[in-house]
């Protein structure tokens, strides 16, 4: 049984891993700042706090489509995100086989 520390250290050691992958695979050239959070809360009044605190210029979500039916492109998380913060969201659609 997994508590909640547990979770948190696994989850923060998963994103530091792909972060560092998407490190090596960026060309310097690009110069990014890529950075994770790991919190709890609502994606969008939380995505809204951290965008305007840190002046965020881009957000890139993923969606799976998941979501109701008219939803299904998207999702709905994506939906609220792009209702609720001011700045460009490039959203990566991920389909299963």
């Amino acid at each position: 049984m997994y508590n909640h520390e547990t979770l948190e250290s696994e989850s923060i050691s998963n994103l530091q891993a792909q972060v560092d992958e998407l490190k090596k695979e960026m060309p310097q050239k690009f110069n990014l700042n890529l950075s994770y959070l790991l919190d709890a809360g609502t994606v969008t009044h939380k995505l809204k706090d951290i965008v305007n605190e840190n002046k965020i210029w881009l957000v890139v979500m993923g969606t799976k489509g998941e979501g109701a039916i008219n939803n299904l492109l998207m999702g709905s998380n994506v939906f609220k995100v792009l209702d609720n913060i001011n700045c460009p969201v490039l959203i990566i659609a991920v389909f299963k086989q």
